[in-house]
């Protein structure tokens, strides 16, 4: 860092600050323009009307009058904000009020007197005689314009604690869900770790040299598992290369016994997906409908994407439910818990009996693209 930079950071964060202080008042003062702008022009026509005043003069009380209210409700507002309005009814919440009002009225007749005064070039003397035959009315209308600037200032401070309050719920509710997530896929990596480990010892004892080409396979499935961020979506086509990897470790393990017909509809292969949702039906139906007969099966994987919904199925040719629900693995119970989370509800995994008297998994989500 040369000697000028501390100099020079300290000039362009004073300059920064001088130029959000500026976009502020500018802001605000367009705030009032645009509240109080029409009131002022209401005022000025008034005065034309019901007490025959020239257009300027007119304008220029309209101005000063409602000008000096338009600065006071700054006051208000502040005082809004150190006197929040109270959950139960409160005495004497409504009586400093009542004061305020009161003085904000003697305020407004005061500083309106010596605005209009100053615009008009008035002596002060006339126009304080000049307005003793409606200080009634005016204090009147202190009052009430009092009340209507608390009300709206009270409903504006609400609608944004009411947002503020939105923003902190959705902001805790996405904070539970990522944890959840976080949970959840902290049980899936050990569960779809020991269920490789599993098929890698049965294969060292029937086939020791299919067993090298399987740990290199696993440790390209593992490395996947492991390094990916589990909370981003990813194409089905990209969902299922990574199926297809495991299915082929399968393969190594139950040879010509698993056969695998594949059917996704082109439109529903751009589809995204959770990463790792079709591996843990296909896994199912392996474990349940394929390994377990001598003659080995059928796994059929598809999808489709019709009405704005997603429906990937993967149908085995097995026993049929009654074995997968009296053993239902746990990747699918992790399935629909993680399924709810991402989708507050609109997506589902379900079992049924297949036409041909097998498995049918199917999860329906609804169907989104990058």
């Amino acid at each position: 860092m040369t000697p000028g930079e501390p100099h020079a950071n300290r000039f362009w964060l004073n300059s920064r600050m001088h130029e959000n202080v500026r976009n502020k008042r500018m802001r605000i003062l367009g705030s009032l323009l645009l509240a109080w702008g029409p009131f002022a022009i209401f005022w000025s026509m008034m005065t034309i009307v019901s007490f025959d005043v020239e257009p300027l003069g007119a304008f220029t009380q309209g101005v000063g009058t409602i000008g000096s209210a338009a600065v006071l409700s700054l006051v208000v507002w502040w005082l809004t904000g150190q006197r929040p309005w109270p959950p139960t009814i409160r005495p004497s919440f409504y009586a400093m009020h009542v004061i305020a009002g009161v003085t904000f009225s003697l305020a407004w007749l005061v500083f309106g007197i010596v605005a209009v005064s100053l615009l008009n070039f008035e002596p002060l003397p006339n126009m304080v005689e000049a307005m003793q035959a409606f200080l009634g009315w005016r204090m009147l209308t202190g009052f009430w314009l009092y009340g209507l600037i608390a009300g709206v200032s009270y409903t504006l401070r609400g609608r944004e604690a009411l947002r503020r309050h939105e923003q902190a719920a959705l902001k805790a509710e996405a904070l539970v869900s990522s944890a959840q997530l976080d949970a959840l896929r902290s049980r899936i990596n050990p569960h779809f770790f020991f269920n490789t480990l599993h098929a890698l010892s049965a294969l060292i004892h029937k086939d020791p040299d299919l067993a090298d080409d399987a740990v290199d396979r696993i440790g390209h499935l593992m490395r996947k598992v492991l390094a990916s961020d589990s909370h981003d979506p990813v194409p089905l086509s990209e969902e299922w290369a990574f199926t297809r990897e495991y299915l082929e470790l399968e393969k190594l393990r139950l040879g010509d016994r698993l056969r695998v017909i594949e059917s996704i509809d082109s439109e529903a292969d751009s589809c995204v997906v959770p990463q790792f949702v079709l591996q843990p039906l296909v896994e199912n139906a392996v474990l349940h409908g394929v390994a377990p007969r001598p003659e080995g099966g059928i796994v059929k994987v598809g999808a489709l994407c019709r009405r704005g919904r997603l429906e990937v199925q993967v149908e085995d040719d097995g026993p049929g439910p009654g074995a997968h629900e009296g053993n239902e693995s746990k990747g699918l119970d992790l399935l629909r818990k993680r399924l709810d989370v991402l989708y507050d509800g609109d997506a589902s995994v379900r079992l049924a009996r297949s036409p041909r008297g097998g498995c049918v998994a199917t999860i329906n989500l609804p169907a989104e693209k990058k």
